[in-house]
């Protein structure tokens, strides 16, 4: 297979993208639904964390995939991320599928372990298995971890693993390599039972700090749950900025997305009058 270059930024509606960790010590919090910039050209970081395909950290021969080995080439301009696992079930994700707004353009090579505060020299001195990887057969129809039913349209089983068993309150560790050096956008998507943790604010007036996580997207119910008591009124917009949802006086402490497109929306709410905050998220 002929493969090329690659790594990932977390970029944000309202903020300045943030520049993805090339070293496993600096790796960035993510959740589902962030979109991730891709740059090429920014070598392997201060640290060589992934030792050579070895037979324990980054193993030749995938220990559970139907593919390939773990990451064959290496650290190629990586991305190094953790995400915590919220509810006991089975973690699934998908990057960069066909139908999703950033469908893959190139080999995405990943590998996936169990975060401890000594995970990163474990990993460097192959002594930490990976409980999932994937070494990319296909260039398109994403890559991840999920079973048959939930492949994609137009994705390649040998380029998904099986879905993973975790617990609440596990954190993962994740390297993604930008093996074929592109400059792109991608989207990191959460689809299992097990649901990944997120707080994602974008935008918070100077002075202005919730007291608490305004709302949480429950992917089993397909429901907003409100959390912020003080929220008096709220408005949802699509991409677009297109009002899609409003709520002038708070009835509810949930909104049903089931009507909802899978797509990126913010919600606004709001304390008063005043702008409270809005925030990112994705309905899938």
């Amino acid at each position: 297979m002929k493969k090329i270059l690659f790594i990932f930024f977390i970029s944000f509606q309202f903020l300045t993208a943030q520049v993805a960790s090339l070293d496993c010590v600096n790796a960035l919090t993510i959740t589902s639904g962030y979109t991730v910039t891709l740059f090429a050209n920014t070598g392997f970081g201060s640290v060589n964390d992934l030792p050579h395909p070895s037979n324990i950290s980054n193993p030749t021969v995938n220990p559970i995939g139907n593919n390939q080995g773990c990451m064959l080439a290496d650290e190629l301009e990586p991305g190094w991320y953790i995400f915590k696992i919220c509810n006991t079930g089975l973690l699934q994700f998908i990057i960069g599928s066909n139908n999703g707004p950033f469908p893959q353009q190139s080999f995405y090579d990943w590998s996936l372990w169990k975060y401890s505060p000594n995970a990163c020299t474990k990993i460097h001195n192959n002594q930490l298995a990976p409980l999932r990887c994937n070494w990319n057969g296909a260039s398109t129809g994403g890559t991840g971890i999920c079973d048959s039913l939930n492949l994609p349209a137009g994705g390649f089983e040998i380029n998904y693993e099986a879905p993973l068993p975790v617990n609440g309150g596990d954190t993962l560790l994740l390297c993604f390599s930008n093996y074929s050096n592109v400059n792109y956008y991608m989207d990191f998507v959460s689809i299992g039972t097990s649901g990944i943790c997120t707080n994602l604010i974008t935008y918070i007036p100077h002075n202005k700090l919730p007291k608490q996580k305004a709302f949480c997207y429950n992917s089993i119910s397909n429901k907003i749950e409100l959390l912020d008591k003080d929220i008096k009124t709220f408005t949802i917009n699509d991409a677009q900025g297109k009002e899609i949802y409003k709520n002038k006086i708070r009835e509810t402490d949930f909104i049903d997305c089931n009507n909802f497109a899978r797509g990126i929306y913010f919600l606004t709410y709001y304390s008063g009058n005043e702008t409270f905050a809005t925030e990112k998220l994705l309905i899938y």
